[in-house]
């Protein structure tokens, strides 16, 4: 995952949770910081759609983009 990610600019952490855990995770482990965020909280699936849509979001300058599709 290191060499993967390693040097990229941007890095979007996608979560189904509110805090991005799992971005908090990769950091600690490998040093990589997720630059950007789409997560759901909702306890629903993350659909096609709504990280199409995150990820426009990002793209658009947003750094954290919380969906609530499927409430």
């Amino acid at each position: 995952m290191s060499k993967l990610l390693q040097g990229r600019k941007k890095i979007i952490a996608v979560e189904n949770n509110y805090q991005a855990q799992g971005a908090e995770v990769l950091a600690e482990k490998t040093g990589i910081f997720a630059t950007d965020f789409i997560l759901k909280w909702t306890g629903r699936p993350i659909t096609r759609e709504e990280i199409i849509y995150g990820v426009k979001q990002v793209l658009n300058g947003e750094k954290r983009v919380v969906l609530s599709g499927g409430a």
